[in-house]
C-alpha cells in the first residue's frame, strides 16, 4: 500500500491501479467484512474517479461501504471518508442531489465522533460548503463558512 500511495500522491494511476488490483484478490481472501478489503475498493474507486472513469469508480465506492460497516462500524471516520469520496464521484459528474445525502452523512458521522466544534469535521464541512455553492445554494454555504472559521480560531 505504500508503494500505492506514493505513485497516487504522484498522478500515476496506472501504476497505482495496477497495485491495486494486485493487492484486491489478497484482500478478497479476508472476507467481506475485513476493512484491508474496503480499503483496497475504496482506493481502486479514487483512482478512476481521478481518472475520471466514474464507470469503473462508482462500483469500488458502492461495494467498499458495506465492508466498511461490518468492519469498523456505521459511525466511524472511515465511513465518513468513503462516504465522502462517492460524494465526490457524484459532484464530478454533475449529480449534485447523489452527493449531498452523503456529504451530510459523512458531516454527521464526524461531529458524532469527535464533537461540534472539534477540528477533524473540518474538512466535512469544507466539502460541504464547497457543494452547496456548486448547487447555487451560497447563503447555506457561507453559514458552514462562518462555522468554519469559528473552529479554526478556537
Amino acid at each position: 500500500m505504500r508503494e500505492f500511495r506514493e505513485a497516487l500522491k504522484h498522478s500515476e494511476y496506472d501504476y497505482a491501479e495496477g497495485e491495486l488490483l494486485e493487492a484486491l484478490p489478497l484482500a478478497e481472501i479476508l472476507g467481506e467484512s475485513d476493512r484491508g478489503l474496503a480499503s483496497v475498493l475504496y482506493q481502486l474507486g479514487k483512482v478512476y474517479r481521478r481518472q475520471k472513469d466514474f464507470t469503473k469508480a462508482e462500483p469500488y465506492f458502492w461495494r467498499a461501504l458495506p465492508i466498511w460497516v461490518k468492519s469498523v462500524g456505521a459511525e466511524r471516520p472511515e465511513m465518513a471518508t468513503s462516504l465522502t469520496g462517492l460524494a465526490r464521484l457524484y459532484e464530478a459528474k454533475h449529480e449534485y442531489q447523489k452527493a449531498e445525502p452523503l456529504v451530510k452523512q459523512a458531516q454527521k458521522i464526524r461531529e458524532n465522533a469527535f464533537g461540534m466544534d472539534h477540528p477533524k469535521i473540518l474538512p466535512s464541512l469544507e466539502e460541504y460548503s464547497s457543494l452547496l455553492k456548486l448547487m447555487n445554494r451560497d447563503l447555506e454555504a457561507k453559514k458552514l463558512d462562518t462555522r468554519r472559521k469559528t473552529i479554526l480560531t478556537k
